[in-house]
């Protein structure tokens, strides 16, 4: 009888602590919440000059990028951002889920990194516009990517931050090149041939492509804009150079703009070059003169490559001679479209001859592999690409299968164009236009020429 009385009241003893815990944890918890968010929202609002996020939001990938934020009332911030011409007003929330989580709740410039129309594969720049609240302390808030899991702080803001990051967007326009306008690489005072600079204002990377041993190699590295030019996530090395920002030479401004490297001797300075179309007609092309130091080939071959590294050019005009060759062509073969040359289009091959045709609607495309630039004479403007049967080039069609292109590869108006044109040993000169704009003139005979254009 006792061992019963003893069971009954360890299992009213027990119902009794289960409902008082339930009680007064369940009540407290949410109040202790709603406590937590209401010094957190106090806390956002007490900085008198509001709160500043470096925010990298996939380190490695993509660049950094610096905001501002002042929070007011009614769920109201003022936002500023560098990827931002001016600042806005926005919505944002405090809530409790698991834990606190801040919301940026209508799209705002942080949407931005996250937005996925503006990067491939969906994923945007990777951002977050909802943020766990690990910590709050008077002079930061440390904060974790509710999505993508990047820690990040916000730490309080001057009057001066506001200032510059209001500025920061000029500063990338510095690094943006107008309609004519190149970056060329100097190396410790030597021009470095056939290099360019470009700063990409979304994804904030930088690359850099520079000339060494006679091969055109480029480096790529994540950027912060900073006051008056960039810092780089990690340091690279040019020819020797290890530096890790580049910085608006004092004085330089307009076309005359440029920057320099941060190490001790600044041996690295990139600085823009006014590129204005020649506007050449057919008949200047015979004896145009170019100027012998102009990288005519170099340029034709890298400067405007497509994002899998392609470069497509259509022959647009041509000399007379052959222009009636073209006629001819295209009364025998209507479906004939166009002459192209296509650069790095496969592992084999630096190049190709090509041309396209349409059939009921389809697209067909043979190409002749070429399988060399051969420079004459040590020049940068004259060239002879190789297919002769001792070449390694190979040729290709597609689609596949074509039972009738022999009809247009075995039409001798082609075969003049390939072989005694496109082909010739005697090679051309390369005459350039402006950067989507080039000529090819006949060593042999310069009364003959394509102009080609590129294909976008």
């Amino acid at each position: 009888m006792r061992k019963y009385i003893y069971l009954w009241i360890t299992s009213l003893l027990l119902v009794v602590a289960c409902t008082d815990d339930d009680r007064v944890f369940s009540e407290s918890s949410d109040a202790r919440g709603q406590a937590y968010l209401a010094n957190c929202n106090k806390t956002l609002k007490a900085s008198p000059e509001g709160w500043k996020l470096v925010y990298y939001p996939k380190a490695g990938t993509y660049g950094g990028y610096t905001f501002l934020f002042s929070f007011k009332d009614e769920g109201r911030v003022d936002m500023l951002a560098d990827i931002a011409r001016r600042a806005g007003n926005y919505s944002y929330k405090l809530t409790m889920e698991e834990s606190a989580i801040l919301s940026f709740d209508s799209y705002s410039p942080l949407h931005i990194l996250a937005d996925p129309q503006y990067v491939s594969l969906s994923k945007g720049l990777e951002g977050d516009f909802e943020f766990v609240i690990r910590s709050v302390a008077d002079d930061s808030i440390k904060l974790v990517g509710k999505k993508n899991r990047v820690e990040v702080a916000l730490v309080r803001a001057t009057a001066a931050d506001w200032e510059s990051v209001g500025n920061l967007p000029a500063v990338q326009d510095l690094f943006t090149t107008g309609a004519y306008e190149l970056w060329q690489l100097y190396v410790n005072g030597e021009e470095n041939e056939g290099s360019s600079m470009s700063l990409d204002s979304l994804s904030h990377v930088c690359s850099i492509t520079y000339r060494s041993d006679g091969d055109l190699i480029t480096v790529s590295v994540p950027y912060l804009l900073t006051d008056n030019g960039c810092q780089f996530s990690k340091r690279v090395e040019i020819e020797g150079v290890s530096f890790d920002a580049l910085t608006l030479v004092e004085g330089t401004s307009g076309n005359n703009r440029a920057f320099e490297s941060n190490d001790p001797e600044h041996a690295i300075r990139v600085g823009v070059v006014v590129d204005i179309p020649l506007n050449l007609t057919p008949e200047q092309i015979p004896t145009f003169e170019q100027d012998p130091g102009k990288r005519a080939v170099e340029l034709f071959r890298s400067e405007n490559k497509d994002s899998k590294g392609i470069s497509w050019y259509k022959v647009v005009d041509m000399s007379d001679d052959l222009k009636a060759l073209w006629d001819e062509l295209i009364a025998d073969r209507p479906n004939f479209r166009e002459f192209m040359v296509i650069l790095d289009y496969n592992d084999k091959n630096p190049g190709a001859f090509s041309f396209r045709c349409v059939e009921e609607g389809v697209d067909k495309y043979y190409r002749y592999g070429f399988d060399t630039f051969d420079m004459l004479d040590g020049s940068l403007d004259r060239v002879v690409f190789k297919n002769s049967s001792g070449s390694k080039a190979t040729n290709s069609y597609n689609p596949s299968p074509w039972a009738n292109r022999g009809d247009y590869t075995g039409h001798a108006n082609v075969t003049s164009m390939r072989k005694n044109f496109f082909f010739s040993s005697s090679g051309f000169t390369v005459i350039r236009d402006y950067k989507d704009t080039y000529w090819f003139r006949s060593i042999k005979n310069p009364e003959q020429w394509w102009k080609l254009k590129v294909v976008n």
